[in-house]
């Protein structure tokens, strides 16, 4: 029986191997892939203890290289990453203390994209739609509106209906 479980454990392996080559995976996910298999949850516990030990699986690093890729290519905001991350099975002890090491700017960098999005001169619907764009994107209601506000001082359209705070 006992070279059953061996053999099991090392087929579970070789699958981890497979899944893990493609691309980062966090441990929840390497767990649910390997239970899909039909890999019994001692043997996919065991595992994931091999191959955070070994450094396939890491979800610090995992959770660092989410949280660049989604500033930098996604202009996700905090709320936003740490709801992914978290939905990915990442402990939350573990992607607050990631959160912590970046650097946000979200100020800066929603001010930026609020003026991309608004264009020249932006009319209420086009205001509404971009203060839900950027909530959709994790960013504070506060910040979107500062935001819009800020663009509006400095792009004045003349018109009536401009976003009021």
């Amino acid at each position: 029986m006992e070279h059953e479980a061996e053999k099991e454990f090392e087929a579970a392996k070789e699958k981890a191997l497979r899944i893990l080559e493609r691309r980062r995976h966090t441990q929840k996910e390497l767990s649910d892939k390997l239970l899909r298999a039909g890999f019994p949850s001692d043997i996919i516990a065991d595992v994931c203890v091999w191959a955070v030990e070994y450094g396939f699986l890491d979800d610090a690093e995992y959770a660092r290289a989410f949280i660049s890729d989604s500033i930098r290519y996604k202009n996700y905001g905090k709320r936003r990453i740490r709801q992914a991350l978290l939905f990915k099975g990442i402990d939350s002890y573990i992607v607050d203390d990631v959160m912590e090491a970046f650097d946000f700017q979200e100020g800066e960098k929603l001010a930026q994209l609020v003026g991309q999005k608004l264009g020249d001169a932006p009319d209420r619907k086009t205001v509404e739609r971009t203060i839900r764009h950027f909530a959709a994107k994790g960013y504070a209601f506060d910040a979107i509106k500062s935001a819009i506000a800020a663009y509006q001082e400095e792009h004045p359209s003349g018109k009536d209906d401009e976003f009021e705070q």
